[in-house]
């Protein structure tokens, strides 16, 4: 049952980084803990996978490339339910940015899933951060491009 499990903690990053909102919200169970605390994400909080997914959307897109990189996976089913540890590697990139057009944030992530039928969906989330290196003014520069864009469209 583990493929099963990593398979979609797999498809989960990779429908991220895709920007495929619909295929991430399938992954996740209707009720969502996130918690982003560690690096500076408000507290963990219980959210939709709606309004999670609004919020990547409104950021995400806006650098020219976004990669999660996962390995590690330590993988502890129980029943309906399990729990994975992972290390993880987030690489944003934004061409020819003065400075820098890579960032790497590093961390750990625990997650935590349930069984849906057949389907294994995310239900919890808590990313671990350990450091960051490279152009740390790349998510300024994309919230930076966000608001422009949103800024256009309230003006079409």
């Amino acid at each position: 049952m583990s493929v099963e499990i990593t398979n979609s903690v797999s498809r989960f990053f990779a429908s991220v980084d895709r920007c495929d909102w619909p295929a991430v919200q399938a992954l996740m169970t209707e009720q969502f803990h996130v918690d982003y605390s560690s690096y500076g994400g408000g507290p963990a909080s219980e959210v939709s996978p709606e309004g999670l997914t609004a919020a990547w959307a409104g950021f995400l897109p806006y650098f020219d490339s976004v990669h999660h990189q996962i390995g590690n996976l330590i993988v502890e089913q129980n029943g309906d339910t399990a729990e994975v540890r992972c290390h993880g590697m987030a690489s944003h990139f934004i061409a020819e940015h003065p400075g820098g057009d890579l960032q790497f944030v590093v961390g750990t992530y625990d997650l935590e899933l349930k069984r849906d039928g057949a389907d294994w969906k995310l239900s919890s989330m808590r990313f671990n951060f350990k450091y960051a290196s490279g152009n740390q003014t790349l998510a300024a520069e994309a919230q930076r491009r966000a608001a422009e864009a949103n800024s256009e469209t309230s003006n079409a």
